[in-house]
């Protein structure tokens, strides 16, 4: 341990070392060299690496545990994703004022283990939140922005740090669920997923049974996180009063300058007017948030509210249905002269887990077929080996569908 200690002094005195990973089998952790003109910079912090063999260094738990730190103010930006949250936390960032931590890996890694007591990080929250809560020379704080899958430390957060303040960022339902469309597949999947860990810390109860949760569509359970996300932020509200301030990112995108004063104000530092607006006129608002890449936001977002209100609203068909091939389920065993069974084509695409499942959506008439031509027809319980053809469309539920395509 005598070698570890000088290290350990080392990374404690320096706040430009940020607390990475935890290698949780081997009991240590990985801090990252950062410069400070670097934090700024687009994307997340989770996805650094090293910057050659003098840009990493990992430390046994033990030593981070028992680190004397002198930390600083902090305050912390929730928020519940696809929200404009990583771009407010670049227009906060001011190198030799305020520096903002724009979703560190560390914090993720350590929701994922829990930090209630008996938890893998439970002794680690502590002498995290003190490593992250160390200000560069001159600056006056540090904003955190976390990932919004770490909002399950929100509590344990804010009580561990008294004098901390936060912003819970939010957005409209039908904008969070146009974002979630931008983001094809990958988004529907990552909304099945955020409604599942919702419900593991925030959970409600909806009186749906496993089978009813498994039919919902992508948009639906989307949804449901979205709506678990804002009754977890309200709980919050309720506990830690006026410690914590909601805002709207819609009108963040609308009221730029006014909103940085606000945001700035509340967690302490405060900001000037000209300087509100000098940020909000400059090049932080010209680029991508997350790729750094020039952009024309109107287009996407108008293509994605337009998609939302005439798929999700209207109960359009979506242009960007998934597709399996003949190709594919040939190697599967379930093509017969160029056709396939319905039970079959949904157990391929994944619209039904099991044959059993599959027999419950016909017999509920939940399954509907169309073909090339545009006609349309149920597939009841009795037309489970209804033959499809290249160019048929199979609907299950509202607006989960597959198309089978020859090649």
């Amino acid at each position: 341990m005598s070698a570890i200690a000088p290290l350990a002094a080392a990374i404690a005195a320096d706040p430009s070392w940020l607390p990475h990973r935890i290698d949780w089998a081997g009991r240590r952790m990985q801090f990252l060299k950062l410069a400070r003109s670097s934090l700024g910079e687009a994307g997340f912090l989770a996805d650094r690496e090293p910057a050659g063999p003098d840009g990493e260094a990992w430390l046994p738990l033990e030593a981070v545990v028992s680190m004397q730190v002198d930390s600083g103010p902090i305050h912390f930006l929730f928020h519940t994703a696809f929200c404009r949250s990583t771009l407010l936390a670049r227009a906060l960032d001011r190198p030799g004022k305020v520096a903002a931590l724009n979703e560190p890996h560390i914090l993720a890694a350590l929701a994922g283990a829990g930090v209630a007591p008996g938890r893998p990080g439970a002794s680690l929250l502590a002498p995290v939140l003190k490593l992250l809560a160390r200000n560069f020379p001159d600056e006056a704080a540090v904003v955190v922005k976390p990932t919004n899958h770490a909002n399950a430390l929100i509590p344990a957060i804010l009580t561990a740090l008294p004098e901390a303040r936060a912003i819970l960022m939010t957005n409209p339902l039908s904008s969070f669920l146009a974002a979630v469309i931008r983001k094809g597949m990958m988004g529907r999947r990552w909304g099945r997923t955020l409604y599942l860990e919702m419900q593991s810390y925030a959970g409600l109860d909806l009186g749906m049974d496993a089978r009813e949760q498994f039919a919902m569509t992508d948009l639906q359970a989307a949804a449901l996180a979205w709506l678990l996300a804002q009754r977890w932020f309200a709980m919050q509200q309720d506990r830690f009063g006026e410690r914590l301030a909601v805002l709207d990112g819609d009108r963040f995108g609308l009221e730029k300058a006014r909103t940085l004063m606000g945001a700035a104000a509340h967690l302490g530092f405060g900001m000037e007017r000209a300087t509100a607006q000098e940020i909000a006129e400059g090049p932080v608002f010209a680029s991508h948030a997350k790729s750094g890449e020039d952009f024309d936001t109107k287009d996407a977002a108008d293509a994605a509210q337009s998609h939302f209100e005439r798929v999700v609203q209207g109960g359009d068909v979506p242009t960007d249905i998934p597709e399996i091939s003949l190709a594919d389920l040939r190697s599967q065993g379930v093509v017969t002269n160029n056709e396939v069974r319905v039970d079959d084509l949904m157990l391929a695409a994944g619209l039904a887990p099991s044959k059993a499942q599959v027999k419950r959506l016909l017999a509920q008439g939940a399954v509907e077929r169309t073909s090339r031509e545009g006609d349309s027809q149920l597939v009841t319980g009795a037309d489970a080996g209804y033959l499809l053809q290249p160019g048929d469309l199979l609907r299950v539920g509202k607006r989960r569908y597959v198309r089978l395509t020859d090649s």
